[in-house]
């Protein structure tokens, strides 16, 4: 804790928008899916990872877009939802791994 205290006076607190911070503490985060929450396999948590960026990511408008892509409110909202979902989901893996570990 001090370390962080010392690396905050030092930096100063960083705005919520720089870091994400403000859909973490406005908003709670959805419940993690129990069974994708206790895949210990990295392998596996990369394999989803490739699928999300494809199905969210890589999704209109710039699917079939051309540069510069113009992001609607229908991606933010979407990329948005799914980021939180993901946060959650990456929350309890760690949480489960960190158990796991100290048991």
């Amino acid at each position: 804790m001090q370390y962080m205290k010392a690396q905050l006076a030092r930096v100063g607190t960083p705005g919520p928008l720089v870091i994400g911070i403000d859909e973490i503490a406005i908003h709670q985060l959805p419940e993690p899916d129990p069974t994708l929450a206790m895949n210990t396999n990295p392998d596996d948590w990369f394999a989803e990872s490739e699928k999300i960026a494809e199905a969210n990511g890589y999704a209109e408008p710039v699917k079939s877009g051309t540069q510069p892509y113009v992001l609607d409110r229908q991606y933010e909202t979407n990329a948005r939802n799914v980021a939180r979902q993901q946060a959650a989901l990456d929350g309890a893996r760690l949480a489960n791994l960190v158990n796991a570990a100290l048991k």
